[in-house]
């Protein structure tokens, strides 16, 4: 079954919400020292990059609207 780009725009949205909790609830020290934050964030970020991807697949027009989405990569400071 083919996705569509509604599809694709919750699972970014799920996989951000996800990552903000897992920050929110934790400090930067204790972050570091928990493989299983660690974990659950990667796994969002690829989330999102592959949801990305797909949305730039199914979706051009909008994912021009997504400047970010060019450069392909998510940076993230902890």
């Amino acid at each position: 079954m083919k996705r569509n780009t509604r599809a694709w725009l919750f699972d970014i949205d799920k996989a951000h919400a996800s990552i903000k909790t897992v920050v929110s609830r934790t400090t930067r020290s204790t972050y570091l020292d928990d493989e299983d934050q660690q974990i659950i964030v990667n796994y969002r970020l690829i989330t999102i990059g592959e949801a990305l991807n797909r949305l730039d697949d199914v979706a051009p027009d909008l994912a021009r609207k997504i400047p970010e989405l060019r450069k392909r990569s998510i940076c993230v400071t902890v």
